[in-house]
């Protein structure tokens, strides 16, 4: 198998479903164990005597949003960065040998410190990153709940969604906080019959007719329809987050796990350090930052680093733990770790005529 950026986006898409998909139950476990009485008491407390803070604190308690709430999502983490390890050693040579060493075999080993540290960190990163925009999400409504004296039961249905089948839908919980402002701009707009909601791009489209009726004839939409193409909306945003952590995720991880893979040969004296050169791998497009778009295709050696030409980062590979958020946060680009094995031939048969 080649070791080429095509060949492990192949090998990413067979890793991202996973994560989406733990990202989505994760989501829907919450949403359906949250304590909705405990919620509404919250919401009309905080209503009544404009105490947010307290209100905020309420509900998530009521929310029981702890960590092992991920559990689906914490091992599909693990089981991406034990993807990367293994499809990187897959691309060694299936034999090479000198004299009386034999072939070269190599596991990757999941159980590694190093790869149990890396995934336990990286998972409690991530878990914490949701948590506290999950935080400022109901603090944002809470706050309009408030400052427009609305229907508390109305908000808790809206954070919670409603009962579809054994799914909760239309729910604010789950999507980033910038999502559910855009998920109560949308709502705003439906209610002042704002021709701006339609260059919402992924709204519902099947709703557009009744909306544009609706504007033309200056009549009102009706609470539940306002509620039903909202609450579409909502589930939309929810799927486009869930992709979004699950390539940038997967990314992460394999990368991680890929690197993983070379400490670990180098460890086991099967080769040496200065035998490994790493490639930047930018994805093209638009979104690409220009520091990766200039690091594109550039070589290092294993123990150098990138450089950012635009922060002055370093970095030992694309989603370096240590490089600071501004070069790593939604990041997709990956990187090739080159093995020079005419070089390791070569030190093998000198370290076997040495020993004999």
């Amino acid at each position: 198998m080649a070791d080429t950026r095509a060949a492990f986006l192949a090998e990413l898409d067979k890793v991202a479903p996973q994560l989406r998909d733990a990202f989505e139950r994760a989501i829907q476990d919450i949403r359906s164990t949250a304590q909705a009485r405990v919620i509404d008491e919250a919401i009309k407390r905080a209503i009544e005597t404009g105490d947010i803070a307290g209100g905020v604190q309420q509900v998530i308690a009521a929310i029981q949003l702890g960590s092992e709430s991920f559990a689906p999502l914490d091992r599909a983490i693990s089981e991406a960065f034990y993807q990367g390890g293994v499809w990187q050693l897959s691309n060694l040579p299936k034999r090479v040998s000198t004299g009386s060493q034999g072939p070269l075999i190599i596991r990757f080993d999941g159980r590694h410190p190093n790869a149990e540290t890396w995934t336990r960190r990286r998972s409690a990163a991530l878990i914490t990153e949701i948590t506290d925009d999950t935080e400022k999400l109901i603090r944002e409504a809470l706050t309009e709940a408030v400052e427009q004296a609305r229907p508390y039961r109305r908000v808790t249905r809206e954070l919670l969604g409603r009962t579809d089948g054994n799914q909760k839908t239309g729910a604010l919980i789950g999507l980033h906080s910038r999502q559910a402002r855009a998920v109560r701009g949308a709502r705003g707009e439906l209610e002042a019959l704002d021709v701006r909601y339609f260059a919402r791009t992924l709204r519902d489209k099947r709703f557009d007719s009744a909306v544009r009726k609706a504007i033309e004839a200056g009549q009102p939409l009706s609470a539940a329809d306002i509620e039903r193409i909202t609450g579409r909306y909502s589930d939309r945003l929810l799927r486009a987050r869930a992709k979004t952590i699950s390539r940038s995720e997967g990314n992460r991880a394999m990368n991680a796990g890929r690197a993983e893979g070379v400490v670990q040969m180098i460890e086991r004296g099967e080769i040496l350090a200065e035998h490994v050169t790493i490639i930047w791998d930018a994805t093209p497009g638009p979104r690409t930052r220009d520091s990766h778009r200039a690091l594109n295709a550039q070589t290092i050696k294993w123990g150098a680093f990138f450089v950012s030409p635009v922060t002055g980062a370093l970095m030992r590979w694309p989603h370096d733990e240590d490089a600071p958020a501004a070069e790593t946060v939604s990041c997709r680009c990956s990187a090739r770790f080159r093995i020079d094995w005419k070089a390791v031939l070569l030190w093998r048969s000198e370290r076997e005529g040495l020993a004999a």
